[in-house]
């Protein structure tokens, strides 16, 4: 089911909504795109913000592909094996012409091929001796060999990178190659991670029987990191309201993403959903319709900041942020391609509870490419020890079909790219 809702800022009047709904929800309330822009040098992994295309055809002229000597094919098809050498074509130098066309010009990969000539036979079938290039007789020479034809690889005006698309290496060398010494990137989010709970001491610390330490944030960021070069800061906030709202007050001023982490169940200290709204934050929605994770709040102010206040139990946190929050940072980044998987399920899933369920799996790859899913079994949305075996998570609808062995379901990774 598609939730069609004319105005995307209700909650539903806070009913707990779809898997579908929420997702309907987010697309309806991509943030803003920041533009920014970058030496070509400290553009690697960021999201590129506008099309590149080529400025002249690649390469830009008949290319020497091997070391040796450029002929005049219709010679060598005439019966001519011994070619006087009459110069020297290096790469870098402009285009020599052949004076005779029974002659050769020794050439050097990468260089222009000389004018008059349309082969190139590689130093390794020839014997020169003194001024003349000798061609070896078991040696059998085609048309246009050792040539990479001018405009082969790409044409004019060719699209060569497409907006969204995650800069890699690979796109480094394009960039260069037309001149684009600036890039205009799509800006990631200047993003706060805050933590809340009174049982929460820093990892340093040696925490007392009834404390644990902070590892959510963690975690996230780490998550978040995965997607590129994020601006990240890391805060915690006690079971306190006034010191919650005053602190949300000034992080919402600071940032543009801020991702809670606790606080958003209906517990006598969760208090975060109501901060959020006394700051003027508006409530998207809170509560979905899935385990793990169904007390996710979503809410937004303005057209550029969103927050984003996942469940405190480790295992919902995760998934949520890789099921929701993650896509929803990449969309307002314009990616082009996000990849999308699935998985054929190995075991019978029984689970009969009126939710989505997100499990998490081990994924391998058959030998025909097929991706197969184990299931992990853990102790709760507690457990995290048990995420380390795992690979990422399935998403199971209600219907039975997709609880069978040899169900094909979606598949989101740990790793992003």
């Amino acid at each position: 089911m598609i939730f069609v809702c004319m105005d995307p800022l209700i909650s539903m009047n806070n009913k707990m909504i779809t898997v579908q709904e929420a997702d309907h929800l987010l697309r309806e309330t991509i943030p803003s795109q920041i533009i920014d822009t970058v030496p070509l040098t400290d553009s690697l992994n960021c999201i590129i913000a506008e099309d590149i295309y080529s400025d002249r055809e690649m390469p830009p002229f008949n290319r020497v592909a091997m070391d040796g000597i450029s002929i005049s094919y219709e010679q060598y098809e005439n019966g001519l094996r011994t070619f006087p050498i009459e110069g020297i074509q290096k790469a870098g130098d402009p285009i020599k012409r052949l004076s005779n066309n029974s002659n050769c010009i020794e050439v050097m990969t990468g260089a222009v091929l000389p004018d008059q000539t349309d082969t190139v036979i590689r130093i390794e079938d020839l014997h020169l001796d003194k001024n003349q290039a000798i061609i070896q007789n078991e040696v059998i020479i085609k048309k246009n060999q050792n040539v990479h034809k001018k405009g082969s690889d790409i044409d004019i005006n060719a699209k060569l990178i497409k907006k969204g698309t995650n800069i890699n290496p690979t796109h480094i060398g394009i960039l260069a190659s037309v001149g684009k010494e600036n890039i205009k990137i799509s800006q990631f989010p200047k993003i706060a991670i805050i933590s809340t709970g009174n049982e929460l001491v820093e990892i340093s610390d040696t925490p007392l029987p009834h404390q644990i330490r902070r590892s959510n944030v963690y975690v996230i960021e780490a998550g978040l990191k995965n997607i590129g070069p994020v601006k990240i800061n890391i805060f915690h906030l006690k079971d306190d309201r006034p010191t919650i709202e005053k602190n949300l007050e000034k992080l919402l001023l600071e940032y543009d993403t801020i991702i809670l982490s606790g606080g958003v169940s209906m517990g006598k200290f969760d208090f975060i959903p109501d901060s959020l709204i006394a700051n003027g934050v508006q409530e998207v929605f809170h509560k979905i319709q899935q385990k793990p994770g169904k007390p996710l709040w979503y809410g937004m102010k303005g057209d550029k900041k969103r927050v984003y206040a996942l469940p405190g139990n480790p295992v919902s946190a995760l998934i949520c942020l890789y099921r929701y929050v993650i896509p929803h940072i990449l969309s307002s980044l314009h990616i082009s391609e996000i990849t999308k998987y699935s998985s054929i399920n190995q075991q019978e899933i029984k689970f009969n509870k009126p939710l989505e369920l997100f499990q998490p799996v081990k994924v391998t790859s058959s030998t025909e490419g097929i991706l197969k899913a184990d299931i992990i079994k853990g102790n709760g949305s507690g457990d995290y020890s048990s995420l380390t075996q795992t690979t990422g998570f399935i998403q199971v609808s209600q219907n039975n079909s997709d609880k069978a062995i040899g169900s094909s379901l979606p598949y989101y990774p740990w790793t992003i790219w």
